[in-house]
């Protein structure tokens, strides 16, 4: 969703906001270095 300005500040911090809110219930998910799997869910502590 674009406004009128141009400017996506919304979206981006309805995005910001609904990601910090996954990952503090699925954890964050980092790529493993050397494996085929591109990404696996670590549990942050």
């Amino acid at each position: 969703m674009v406004s009128k300005s141009g400017t996506t500040t919304e979206p981006s911090i309805a995005f910001r906001i609904f990601k910090n809110l996954l990952i503090k219930k699925y954890g964050e998910m980092k790529p493993i270095s050397g494996s085929t799997l591109p990404l696996i869910r670590l549990r942050v502590l």
